[in-house]
């Protein structure tokens, strides 16, 4: 009898501890929803709240881009469409960014960024990829900052934060050092894309002694070039 009276209590304990880990609880939560306001919203398909809490919609309208952007009472702080390329044989590709201050698209083998905080329309600046990919998707990664992602793979992350103007006469030039797997890249990049020439060179330490040397150097011969007769008589 005391044989069934333990086993029937180490079976109520088992079962009680297995019934405690192995039941299921569910939790509902219910999110109760009312309408605060009416805004105008034809052509939106994308919105989004800006860092400053003012709600951003943007979208398509045939070859335009719609952007309009609401204050936090619901008012309708500004609104600016911008004439997109036609391109029937691809879908048109642009991106807004996140202040709503800045749009950018594709054109054929460049990109269009205008300004949407100006007054005015102003004249978009066209900025040249130097890719033959065509581009397959826009970003705004920052103010004034903007990623463009190539069919081929390819990732340029600064079209908008960089550009020289294409028929200046004055030669560019970078110090690119030959360390890690993307140096080749990014001297290619600031060759076809912004007319600057890479001056490469391996680093024999972290500290880089060899750019303190180059522009010692280099310090040392404009000193003596613009100490001559003839710099100064060129100059007059």
């Amino acid at each position: 009898m005391r044989r069934f009276v333990y086993t029937g209590f180490w079976l109520t304990v088992f079962g009680t501890i297995a019934l405690f880990f192995l039941s299921r609880y569910e939790k509902i939560e219910r999110l109760e929803m009312r309408v605060t306001g009416n805004i105008q919203t034809d052509h939106i398909d994308h919105i989004w709240f800006s860092p400053t809490g003012e709600l951003v919609g943007a979208g398509r309208k045939e070859t335009q881009l719609i952007v309009r952007v609401w204050s936090c009472s619901n008012a309708l702080v500004r609104e600016r469409a911008v004439s997109l390329p036609a391109d029937r044989e691809a879908k048109p590709v642009f991106a807004v960014s996140g202040d709503a201050s800045q749009a950018g698209w594709r054109d054929l083998a460049a990109v269009g960024v205008a300004n949407l905080t100006a007054p005015k329309q102003e004249s978009a600046a066209i900025l040249k990829t130097g890719r033959s990919a065509p581009i397959s998707s826009l970003a705004f990664t920052g103010p004034g900052k903007l990623a463009a992602l190539y069919r081929d793979g390819g990732l340029e992350r600064d079209l908008a934060n960089l550009s020289l103007p294409a028929n200046t006469k004055r030669k560019n030039y970078a110090l690119v050092p030959m360390t890690g797997e993307g140096w080749q890249a990014a001297a290619e990049r600031l060759r076809e894309h912004y007319a600057i020439e890479p001056l490469t060179y391996s680093p024999s330490t972290a500290q880089h002694p060899e750019v303190v040397e180059f522009l010692n150097k280099l310090d040392e011969l404009v000193r003596q070039k613009t100490a001559t007769q003839e710099y100064f008589q060129a100059a007059e």
